[in-house]
């Protein structure tokens, strides 16, 4: 297992298991090279970023193992070629005076195939709990296609819990108003793309601006 001990940002490459230490404030990003597993200890925040653009199947567990823990994370997936990602991301909640927060953003263009599996779980007897999913799923082109239900699992009754699953396609219709500036239908599709990226990345942005423009800039590469 590998262990954080010092707080600020880290790349995760080569480590399948990674323990944070208490009291750490950490910023992960996911290289995509593995599946994971984190645990996370009594009063850690943690921050997990990650994008996925390549034919994979991969697995990704969060595991808050103690009080006062605060986890983020943000995944975006792409898939593209006629090529398929299949991704679990699991927050585990296991100790009371936590919260998770997960959002997932997938991007389906022509002959694109994403399987997704968001969940969230909340043990028993635990109290103080504020958990949160939400998948956010845009079509670019007619034919992507996207399959993936969100759970949340409860096993408490002191908690504040939500999950949430929205499609919604980039119609012409929609891009009108940018096209009627002028603005041509790609760099429109762009803006509109770039507005739900700022979305998901506020945090980081905040904390490490060249690397949350540095994920902004590599989606723009593949959509």
């Amino acid at each position: 297992m590998h262990t954080i001990t010092q707080s600020w940002f880290h790349t995760l490459e080569w480590q399948k298991e990674i323990s944070i230490a208490d009291n750490l404030c950490v910023f992960l990003l996911d290289d995509g090279s593995t599946d994971r597993t984190i645990h996370i200890w009594t009063g850690a925040q943690v921050s997990l970023y990650g994008l996925y653009n390549n034919e994979m199947k991969r697995n990704i567990t969060c595991l808050q193992e103690s009080q006062h823990s605060s986890l983020e994370i943000r995944y975006i997936l792409i898939s593209r070629d006629e090529q398929k990602i299949d991704a679990k991301i699991f927050s585990d909640i296991r100790a009371s005076h936590t919260k998770s927060d997960v959002k997932i953003l997938s991007l389906a263009s022509e002959k694109w195939y994403i399987i997704l599996d968001g969940s969230i779980q909340i043990g028993k007897w635990i109290e103080k709990v504020d958990a949160h999913l939400l998948e956010e799923n845009i079509f670019l082109g007619s034919s992507g296609k996207i399959s993936g239900i969100p759970t949340l699992l409860v096993g408490s009754d002191d908690v504040s819990a939500g999950h949430a699953c929205r499609m919604e396609r980039i119609s012409d219709e929609k891009l009108f108003y940018l096209r009627s500036r002028g603005i041509e239908k790609d760099h429109a599709v762009k803006a509109m793309i770039w507005w739900y990226l700022n979305d998901m990345l506020v945090w980081l942005k905040q904390q490490e601006k060249t690397v949350a423009e540095n994920i902004i800039n590599k989606v723009f590469q593949l959509v």
